[in-house]
């Protein structure tokens, strides 16, 4: 007896845990664990940067078709005015084409035949010119464009 102790030698063999296997084999299942969640670290990393590029291709793709959209529509939107702008032009055509049958019915210078008009037979005249050149030039310009 040693110290109030029993010493006993021939006790049997030890524990596993008193082993110094078992701590090296825990350091070794602790390493493993660790290398484990690196490479599950690395795998979730790796998916979510492929999500990520997939995602910011399909933004591209999808930013690329509303571009194409906006433009289609304001080439649609420009195709419609100018349509437009030449219908207005062909009425405002028609109007001045009827207010020059109206005027030269009043100022075509046959209306006039055989009456005595003075000083205003040179006047009527010369509007009735003017405005039949007025008339030819918008014909001309129209058939020109």
């Amino acid at each position: 007896r040693a110290g109030g102790r029993i010493f006993l030698a021939a006790a049997g063999p030890r524990p596993f845990y008193q082993a110094p296997i078992f701590y090296v084999m825990c350091v070794a299942i602790l390493l493993a664990c660790y290398g484990v969640y690196r490479l599950a670290a690395r795998w979730r990393r790796r998916l979510k940067q492929q999500r990520d590029q997939e995602m910011f291709e399909l933004i591209d793709e999808w930013t690329k078709n509303l571009q194409q959209e906006v433009l289609e529509r304001k080439q649609a939107q420009k195709a419609l005015v100018e349509s437009q702008e030449i219908v207005l032009r062909q009425e405002r055509l028609a109007a001045v084409k009827r207010a020059f049958a109206a005027a030269s019915k009043e100022l075509h210078p046959d209306r006039y035949y055989g009456k005595d008009l003075g000083s205003f037979r040179a006047k009527l005249a010369k509007i009735f010119t003017r405005v039949t050149e007025s008339v030819q030039e918008l014909e001309k310009a129209r058939k020109g464009k």
